[in-house]
């Protein structure tokens, strides 16, 4: 009996594959034996001590482990309470989003036909009456068609900000040297009446949405030879850099310049330079220009001294051109392996 009660013990210390179930029905042998011993007792009492530190130990850690993931659990649906919430949240601003351009268009457009209107029958006024009217009515006359333009100006400028990404095209590789020669051909009185000298770098192909882009350059260069220095002929230069994640540009001129710390308000739409409210303009040619660039998943800013010229840059990313190259490749390598 000694003997197996020697082998438990050696077991029982020894074995590292034991479990504890095995453990307690081992010490519950040894226990329950009739065998009295000084070395047996001496060890019974110090693997009952064990075991009981033990079971302490597990059944403290099991509390812990049943604390864990109740905590686990009630973060989890927080989550899952934020994430329904930020959801919900997400689609009523779309929804608003969409509704506010859609009521833009709207608006702008109602107002376009009773504008044309009364710019028409007031121009047959100044034109069939003009000789009967005097001084003072000639120049009310003057300043309803003055203002008359202005707000057809804004109302032009509106729709073309609301449908920006609506046009339905893709996105396409752009030829951008030949899209830059001709918006300078489409504002080449502008730069003959002013004596602009226009020069740009060398610059690839980029994919993007062409009509938004040409859009894009044609309000940054016509805003550089506009803001020009009195008596000074504007030099306006289009600079590009390349690298494998993005396509930089920067329209740069000698112009009046602005202060820095109008450099994040001008891209609000109806905002406009503190020191060029004697340039005309309706204050939302540069929003047009953010709203393309984030169209495009970029970013445009500004550098400027007063007096020293403006540097507008922005980057165009290319991830999208990748995914689309990259399933390019995947779609032709399937075809090669079908026709094979």
């Amino acid at each position: 009996m000694n003997e197996v009660v020697d082998d438990l013990f050696e077991r029982l210390l020894n074995d590292p594959n034991t479990t504890i179930d095995q453990s307690l029905l081992i010490y519950e042998i040894i226990k329950e034996s009739k065998i009295k011993c000084s070395k047996y007792d001496f060890m019974l009492k110090r693997l009952n001590k064990d075991i009981n530190v033990t079971k302490n130990y597990l059944n403290a850690s099991i509390e812990d482990l049943q604390e864990a993931n109740e905590e686990i659990s009630k973060v989890n649906n927080e989550l899952s309470k934020m994430n329904r919430n930020a959801h919900e949240n997400l689609n009523k601003l779309e929804i608003a989003y969409t509704d506010l351009e859609q009521f833009a268009y709207i608006t702008t457009h109602d107002l376009k036909q009773p504008l044309r209107t009364i710019l028409n029958f007031v121009g047959l006024l100044k034109s069939k009456k003009g000789d009967q009217l005097d001084l003072e009515a000639k120049m009310f006359i003057r300043f309803i068609l003055d203002s008359g333009n202005r707000l057809d100006n804004l109302i032009n400028d509106m729709l073309a900000y609301s449908v920006i990404g609506k046009s339905g095209n893709s996105k396409e590789f752009i030829d951008t040297q030949s899209l830059i020669s001709n918006v300078l051909k489409d504002i080449e009185t502008q730069i003959n009446d002013s004596n602009a000298e226009v020069t740009f770098d060398k610059v690839s192909e980029i994919f993007g949405f062409q009509s938004d882009l040409r859009s894009l350059f044609q309000n940054l260069i016509s805003n550089a030879i506009k803001y020009s220095k009195p008596d000074v002929a504007p030099k306006v230069h289009i600079s590009f850099i390349e690298n494998k994640n993005a396509w930089f540009f920067s329209i740069e001129d000698n112009g009046i310049g602005f202060d820095s710390n109008q450099k994040e308000k001008i891209f609000n739409i109806f905002q406009r330079l503190e020191n060029a409210r004697h340039v005309s303009g309706t204050g939302i040619g540069l929003a047009h220009c953010k709203k393309i660039v984030e169209l495009h998943g970029g970013k445009i800013w500004a550098e400027s001294v007063p007096d020293k010229g403006s540097k507008f840059s922005f980057y165009i990313p290319k991830f999208e051109m990748k995914i689309m190259v990259s399933q390019s490749v995947k779609n032709n390598s399937m075809k090669c392996n079908i026709s094979a």
